[in-house]
């Protein structure tokens, strides 16, 4: 699986944008995961979510408006984020 990383380039940022926008769960890096939690306030905290028909822990979740959430999690060491098909209700 790809890691994408905040340190990148415009291309490999468009990369990472398409491949959120698709709904597959990516992994992310540290400095990615700090981005998101820092850009506007999270939708949530410390919530537990439905992920591909298992309950996760999520750290957070991201969205602008009226659109898909987008998870942001912590597991086996590693940093997951994944849109949902959830709307932002806020």
């Amino acid at each position: 699986m790809e890691i994408f990383s905040y340190s990148c380039s415009p291309e490999e940022w468009k990369e990472f944008v398409a491949a959120l926008r698709s709904g597959r769960t990516l992994e992310i890096d540290g400095e990615m995961f700090m981005y998101w939690l820092e850009v506007l306030p999270p939708i949530y905290m410390h919530e537990e979510i439905e992920i591909e028909g298992r309950k996760v822990f999520c750290s957070f979740g991201f969205a602008e408006g009226r659109e898909y959430i987008t998870d942001f999690w912590k597991e086996n060491g590693k940093l997951f984020c994944k849109r949902s098909n959830r709307i932002n209700p806020y």
